[in-house]
């Protein structure tokens, strides 16, 4: 039965799907691994909803990014992104129990006995944003133990979702994320956002009201004439897109994410469709510099 407090905020989901589904809302216990931005709305989606509790594991620091997509984070970049956003997440509902598991997924998968042992005070698993091979090994030791897993990643505005809720569910016949591509090997990375760094455009914060950032157009800072060199479009220098702003940091990163689309001459290979792995090369350079002048660097990572 709910208490007075917990039947009045939880009223009109109660009038939605009645008091048997949010008792067993209300007893659920949620395990998460990688509160990124993408995690924060299903965090923020399942709290409302009045579990029981969610138990947060992730080794990453709060950066530059996350303070773009996680809806909790807040000026705390190198601390751990589970603690930074532990306090956030209970504010949204003090019912719901936050707590954070210290370690890796990878350290905690180690030893397939205590994995399990750990695992069994969970009703859901989801995972987050992380490689393939941790979610196969997750994935197999939930489907054993009968346990809800959900795996999801995005890359920018391309996303996938992996559900095995158990060996049998409704009549449907849930399999391994493990043997539903066991035909092809397919590697999953995640993924970082570009972000330039400027030596002339830091400031001291302490110097101006503790600003950390300020968002300017694109045509007042400075941008290399970087093309993609196998191109098949005419139009291909990056630079010359301009309907975006971009983000100056005090410590001289510039964060630029301007809305465009990239075209490359790529051969595709579908005798093994839907199985199939592609591989599509985008050539990047400057037009007027060269390697003395100019540094660039892949950090940004794509499936």
């Amino acid at each position: 039965m709910f208490t007075d407090e917990e039947a009045k905020v939880y009223d009109r989901q109660i009038r939605l799907w009645g008091v048997h589904a949010q008792q067993k809302i209300r007893t659920t216990d949620v395990f998460l691994i990688c509160l990124d931005g993408l995690a924060s709305e299903v965090v923020k989606n399942l709290v409302l909803a009045g579990i029981n509790s969610i138990t947060i594991l992730d080794e990453q620091p709060v950066t530059q990014f996350d303070m773009l997509s996680n809806i909790f984070s807040r000026n705390q970049i190198g601390m751990n992104r589970a603690e930074a956003c532990q306090k956030a997440v209970n504010q949204l509902n003090p019912m719901v129990k936050v707590n954070v598991k210290n370690g890796s997924l990878s350290a905690l998968l180690s030893d397939e006995r205590e994995a399990k042992d750990f695992l069994k005070s969970f009703n859901v698993v989801i995972l987050v944003n992380n490689g393939l091979d941790m979610a196969i090994k997750l994935n197999q030791f939930c489907h054993e133990l009968c346990i809800p897993f959900f795996f999801t990643c995005s890359w920018g505005f391309l996303s996938m979702v992996f559900i095995d809720i158990g060996k049998q569910y409704n009549g449907i016949d849930f399999i391994p994320i493990g043997r539903a591509f066991e035909r092809k090997t397919i590697t999953l990375k995640n993924s970082r956002q570009n972000i330039m760094v400027d030596e002339n455009l830091k400031w001291k914060r302490s110097e101006y009201g503790g600003l950390e950032d300020i968002r300017v157009h694109v045509d007042e800072v400075f941008r290399p004439d970087i093309t993609i060199i196998n191109s098949a479009d005419s139009e291909n220098i990056i630079r010359s897109t301009t309907h975006s702003d971009l983000i100056l940091w005090f410590s001289g990163d510039i964060f630029w994410m301007p809305a465009l689309s990239m075209k490359t001459i790529c051969e595709i290979d579908l005798t093994e469709w839907p199985f199939d792995e592609q591989t599509c090369l985008f050539r990047f350079a400057s037009w007027t510099y060269d390697g003395d002048a100019l540094n660039l660097v892949n950090v940004c990572k794509f499936f």
